[in-house]
């Protein structure tokens, strides 16, 4: 790159306007079609298929799909939740958060609602 532009400055100053704004465009269409053809050829080539990722991420998931199922449960809340902290529910230690109250350990509680990673549970009366 730097070799290419110490050209166009050349060109430009040894020249004139006219050569320099030839290589000014020849570099610029070369390096258009050079790039080009490094992204449509190189994932094919020994060291592209190295480094690039055979796997598109259509089945990779944002959140833990598990979660899902606690919704109703009950367990113990393992630490104070205020309004964040740990909870037992089906023998897991689960990061949970209440809807603003302070709950203390060793609470009775159930999950109201999970949005994706983020379990809410509320105190069990």
């Amino acid at each position: 790159g730097l070799v290419v532009l110490a050209a166009i400055v050349c060109g430009y100053a040894f020249k004139g306007p006219t050569w320099g704004t030839f290589l000014l465009l020849i570099s610029g269409v070369s390096g258009l079609i050079g790039f080009w053809c490094w992204i449509r050829y190189f994932p094919r080539t020994p060291v592209g298929r190295r480094l690039i990722l055979e796997n598109d991420a259509r089945d990779w998931h944002g959140t833990d799909q598990g979660k899902r199922e606690l919704a109703g449960k009950e367990g113990m809340a393992h630490t104070t939740l205020r309004p964040a902290g740990t909870a037992i529910i089906d023998g897991q230690r689960i990061d949970v958060v209440t809807r603003g109250e302070m709950i203390a350990a060793n609470t009775p509680v159930r999950v109201v609602k999970v949005e994706g990673n983020r379990v809410v549970v509320t105190a069990v009366e």
